[in-house]
This record gives C-alpha cells, structure tokens and sequence, in this order.
C-alpha cells in the first residue's frame, strides 16, 4: 500500500518504522553547532518515504515530507 502522508489530522501510532530520503540534498540556515550535533532550519520541504510495520505485521507505506527531528532520551545523539 502506498499513501501519502499529506493530511492535517494527526493519528496515534505506535510500531517500528523506516525513514528512507528521498531528497537528495537541500540547504538551510544553521541555528547553533556542537559536539552533540547541529541545530538548524530549512525552507525546503525534504521528501521522505515512511514504512510503518502494524501489529499483524502488514507493512505499510507512506509518502511525504519530514517535519521534525529530535533526538530524546539517552542516546549517541542526545547523551544523558
């Protein structure tokens, strides 16, 4: 199945996922820089395919763009 993930209604999800790019490049304005990473922001909307595997095991794919990305919790790049 493929859709797209262009919608305004959010809906609870919870499973593994996959983020594959589909942008190769794009550009952006840098906010701040560290050793934990890089903080910026972009205009340009960076096209994503997203595969979400549901509890009966069923895959399903969808299509659209990254809004956000933020490392939580303990992690290489968010360490506690």
């Amino acid at each position: 199945m493929y859709r797209s993930l262009i919608s305004t209604t959010r809906r609870p999800a919870s499973g593994p996922l996959r983020v594959r790019l589909e942008t190769e490049a794009f550009e952006g304005v840098c906010d701040n820089l560290s050793e934990a990473g890089v903080f910026f922001t972009s205009p340009e909307r960076l096209r994503v395919r997203v595969e979400l595997e549901g509890p009966d095991g069923t895959l399903r794919v969808l299509s659209g763009h990254l809004v956000r990305v933020w490392c939580l919790g303990p992690s290489p790049c968010n360490p506690s």
